[in-house]
């Protein structure tokens, strides 16, 4: 049961992120870019893993031998690549339609699980994984729209991210398998780090907005970095917990337990829209809500079926 409750937590951390990265970008675009804010997000990396070192001691850096630290350090590559071509895809089209293809790996996650790992989960749980699923997705479309149109570029981008994430998931769960959650979180979270350290050290511009944003004085500076802050330790809250559902069961029920991450998302941005409408934008009309209501069910219902 422990899962259960780590992998909601995550998604509650999440979506708290998702509606604190809108507020940054929509108040605060003028001093940074996505890139600067993903690097400043990746470097902190680095705090969890810090205290996986002193949880586990120095002797966590030869528990990996050589060619799974390799997978590890190839994993957290991977994982850039994945927001590289997310962040591309959304110059071809509408950030509603590329999320579309995200809520599919779940059931990618099915696939490679049962092919890579030799995962197998009961038939009512993949009942569930497909609820789950069409729900995320119900939640992703705008049918305020006459039509939704995808461009080539877009689908291509997007089907290489979401192919990304997927070997992230399924490299990690074969690593913890044989040396736990510990070690192998602190390599993946090492990696991240370093990653963001190179685009640090390498990208002038990115130097030059993290410049800007966090030390150029100016009457938004205190809050931007509380904000900041606040951010990305409530985003690696997230993924340390996602990280120990994933370590326990199939990919494959950790990531569609993940679609509670949209009832979070629907119900803070709800609050938050009848206490201030300005702070959180986001249309609540009544067809809206009735189609935001119908997934919050359907995810129930999906999860239900998955830790039943």
């Amino acid at each position: 049961m422990s899962w259960i409750v780590s992998r909601i937590a995550a998604s509650f951390f999440y979506a708290t992120t998702v509606h604190l990265d809108d507020y940054l970008i929509d108040k605060y675009h003028r001093y940074f870019s996505v890139l600067t804010l993903a690097v400043v997000s990746g470097l902190f990396g680095l705090l969890p893993a810090t205290i996986f070192f002193f949880i586990r001691g120095p002797g966590i850096f030869s528990e990996l031998p050589s060619h799974h630290l390799s997978l590890i350090l190839c994993s957290g590559v991977i994982a850039f690549i994945s927001l590289f071509l997310y962040l591309q895809s959304l110059d071809f089209g509408e950030a509603t339609t590329s999320v579309i293809f995200f809520r599919l790996t779940p059931v990618l996650a099915l696939i490679g699980g049962r092919l890579f790992l030799g995962e197998r989960i009961s038939p009512t749980q993949t009942i569930g994984v497909f609820v789950t699923v069409a729900a995320t997705i119900l939640f992703s479309f705008n049918f305020s729209k006459a039509k939704v149109r995808l461009k080539t570029k877009q689908i291509l981008f997007m089907l290489g991210a979401v192919a990304c994430e997927l070997a992230t998931l399924i490299i990690y769960k074969f690593i913890v398998i044989d040396y736990g959650f510990i070690t192998t979180s602190f390599w993946v979270f090492t990696t991240i780090f370093l990653c963001a350290l190179l685009f640090l050290l390498f990208s002038r511009s990115v130097r030059r907005k993290i410049r800007i944003a966090f030390f150029t004085k100016n009457r938004y500076q205190k809050k931007f970095i509380f904000i900041n802050l606040s951010n990305e330790i409530l985003y690696f809250s997230g993924e340390v917990s996602a990280h120990y559902a994933n370590s326990i069961v199939p990919i494959a029920l950790s990531t569609a337990l993940g679609g509670t991450l949209q009832v979070f998302t629907f119900l803070i941005g709800l609050i938050m829209h009848f206490i201030n409408p300005r702070i959180l934008g986001g249309n609540y009309d009544r067809r809206t809500l009735i189609q935001k209501i119908t997934g919050v069910i359907m995810i129930l219902v999906g999860g239900f079926l998955i830790v039943a």
